[in-house]
C-alpha cells in the first residue's frame, strides 16, 4: 500500500518509521507478512517495498551499530574507573557517533576520571532547535 501511495522519500520514509515502531511483529507473524506480501505485491511495486524494507534495515543497523559502541565505551569506563554514575551514563548516552568514537580514544590517555568529566563537559552534543 505504501508503494502504491507514490509519496516521496521523506514522507515514504516518515510513515514506514511510523509503521516500524508500532507494528513489532512475532518471527510467524514477519512469515505471514512476507507470505501475503508475495501474493498481492506486484513484480514492478517489488522494487519499491525492497527499497523501504532496506531502509529499515539500514536505519536499524545504524541504531544497532551506535548503540553497540555507547556500550562498548561505557564498559570501558568502567572498567577505567569503576562504577559509572547516572550522570556519566546519560552524557555519553547523548553523544553522537563520531564523539562516541573521539571518546574510545580519548579514555587511553585519562588517568583519573576528573579526565573523562572534563573531556565529556568539552564535548557536549548541541542542542537541536527547540531543544533548549
Amino acid at each position: 500500500m505504501l508503494v502504491g501511495l507514490n509519496l516521496d522519500p521523506a514522507r515514504t520514509q516518515m510513515v514506514s518509521g511510523f509503521v516500524d515502531t508500532y507494528l513489532k511483529l512475532q518471527e510467524a507473524e514477519k512469515q505471514e507478512f512476507q507470505a501475503e506480501l508475495d501474493k498481492i505485491v506486484e513484480p514492478q511495486q517489488k522494487e519499491g517495498v525492497m527499497k523501504i524494507v532496506t531502509s529499515w534495515m539500514e536505519e536499524g543497523i545504524e541504531q544497532g551499530r551506535r548503540e553497540g559502541k555507547v556500550e562498548l565505551v561505557l564498559k570501558l569506563i568502567a572498567y577505567r574507573f569503576g562504577q559509572v554514575s547516572s550522570q556519566v551514563e546519560a552524557q555519553v548516552q547523548k553523544l553522537s557517533e563520531a564523539q562516541v568514537e573521539n571518546l574510545a580514544q580519548s579514555l587511553f590517555g585519562f588517568t583519573q576520571v576528573t579526565e573523562l568529566q572534563t573531556w565529556l563537559d568539552q564535548n557536549k552534543p548541541q542542542p537541536s532547535v527547540g531543544e533548549e
